[in-house]
C-alpha cells in the first residue's frame, strides 16, 4: 500500500498512477496511467488554494529591465500533464453522460493545462509551444528566458485570460502570494 503523506484523505492515490503503470492486468491499455494521472491533477488542484488573478495590465507598472528578470507566480494548483495518448479524449469519453466510445487511440497526444476555477478543477489542452512557456514558467525562470520559446507573447497571454498568474516576483520585490 501507499498511505498518504499527510493525515488528509484528499491526498490518498498519489502513487495510483505509478501502480497503474506497473500492473500486469492493465498492460492492455496502456493510456489508463495518464488517466489516472488526468485524474490525480484534478484531485489536487479541486484541493489547492485558489488566489486572486493578477490582472495583465499590472506587468505595465513594472519597469521593462525589471521585467525581464522578474518570474511569475502562477496559481499553485496549475499542473501540466503530458501524454502520448489523447487522454483529454478518453476522459471526456468516460464522463457519466458518456458511454465510454468514439475514442481514436491513435491519435496524438499532447500537454494538458490542470487547474482551479473558483469551485471545480478544469483543464485545457494545450499547443506545444505554449506547453514549453508555461513549463519555463512554472520552473520559476525569469521572463527573458522563458521568452525565448516561439510565440511566447501570445502564450502569457493565454496564462492571463484563463486566470493563472497571480504575481510578479520581481529581484527588487516580495511576491504578494
Amino acid at each position: 500500500g501507499h498511505p498518504p503523506a499527510t493525515p488528509c484523505l484528499s491526498e490518498f492515490g498519489d502513487a495510483f498512477a505509478d501502480f497503474i503503470a506497473g500492473y500486469a492486468a492493465a498492460a492492455d491499455l496502456p493510456y489508463l496511467a495518464d488517466v489516472a494521472r488526468l485524474e490525480w491533477a484534478l484531485n489536487r488542484a479541486w484541493h489547492s488554494p485558489y488566489p486572486a488573478a493578477l490582472p495583465a495590465a499590472a506587468l505595465s507598472a513594472v519597469d521593462a529591465d525589471e521585467l525581464a528578470q522578474s518570474s511569475l507566480v502562477l496559481q499553485p494548483a496549475l499542473q501540466l500533464l503530458s501524454s502520448s495518448y489523447p487522454v483529454e479524449a478518453i476522459w471526456r469519453s468516460n464522463q457519466p453522460e458518456q458511454d465510454g466510445s468514439g475514442v481514436d487511440l491513435s491519435q496524438p497526444g499532447g500537454t494538458l493545462l490542470v487547474w482551479r476555477e473558483r469551485q471545480d478543477a478544469v483543464f485545457r489542452a494545450v499547443d506545444i509551444k505554449t506547453a514549453a512557456f508555461s513549463r519555463r514558467v512554472v520552473s520559476g525562470e525569469r521572463l527573458e528566458l522563458a521568452f525565448e520559446e516561439p510565440d511566447a507573447a501570445e502564450s502569457l497571454g493565454l496564462l492571463f485570460r484563463l486566470g493563472l498568474v497571480v504575481d510578479v516576483q520581481s529581484p527588487g520585490r516580495q511576491s504578494n502570494t
